[in-house]
């Protein structure tokens, strides 16, 4: 074979390789079994010079493969992913940004909770409660309360996660904590809470007339002076 005729082969070579390894678009109406038995075919008689070209590209594009082909363990990023992971170590290292991140939450949170107590602190003055138990129902059902109107139509409100009005909130602590109402209003609040007179019986003992619970807590204690002390009969001894 003349140099000549050597290179007319192997440019006929390059280009029937070029067209197996594209193909046009007739492999992709073809089974893996169908495309390898057309290329057994068109491979059957070819010259020994274009096997050799076409085990050389072979390497060659396995080789660029092996090059490109992402290291165990390691991630392949897309543009966007990889703008990102840029920005995020321009940002500092991990440790440095979670004690950061950390601290600003910490910081956050007590700002909210500062918050909400000079909230709960203000509404409680306006309705004379207590604080610290208006503070405790609230959290307990994740509610809020807000003031509502102004001047003469001035109320505190109650309402839900949710920022739906559960109306007025003596009505609602009479209806949902009628056992903390007592403690929750100490003054009475808008509300003044009658007490129960409870009139010491007679003979009951020396005790200042009192009503409500301190004078039946009189009337019980001056009973069990009288028992542990009993007066003894007339004419004898006890």
């Amino acid at each position: 074979m003349t140099q000549g005729a050597a290179a007319d082969t192997t440019a006929q070579g390059a280009t029937t390789t070029s067209s197996a390894q594209t193909g046009g678009t007739d492999h992709l109406r073809l089974t893996d079994a169908e495309w390898r038995a057309k290329r057994k075919g068109e491979l059957a008689d070819a010259a020994v010079d274009k096997l050799v070209q076409k085990v050389i590209d072979l390497e060659a594009d396995a080789h660029k493969l092996r090059q490109r082909q992402t290291p165990e363990g390691s991630r392949v990023l897309t543009a966007d992913e990889a703008k990102a992971y840029d920005a995020y170590v321009a940002l500092g290292k991990p440790e440095t940004l979670k004690t950061e991140l950390e601290t600003g939450k910490a910081a956050v949170t007590e700002r909210d909770t500062l918050k909400r107590s000079a909230e709960i602190a203000a509404v409680a003055d306006v309705v004379k409660a207590k604080t610290s138990v208006l503070t405790e129902r609230l959290n307990l059902d994740e509610l809020t309360a807000k003031v509502q109107g102004e001047g003469d139509k001035k109320a505190v409100h109650v309402f839900d996660k949710g920022g739906k009005d559960l109306g007025e909130l003596r009505a609602y602590a009479d209806q949902h904590w009628a056992d903390y109402v007592p403690s929750l209003f100490p003054q009475g609040g808008s509300q003044q809470n009658q007490g129960t007179v409870v009139t010491p019986q007679a003979g009951a003992g020396t005790t200042n007339s009192s009503t409500g619970v301190t004078g039946y807590a009189a009337q019980v204690l001056a009973a069990r002076q009288a028992a542990a002390n009993p007066t003894p009969p007339t004419g004898g001894t006890a």
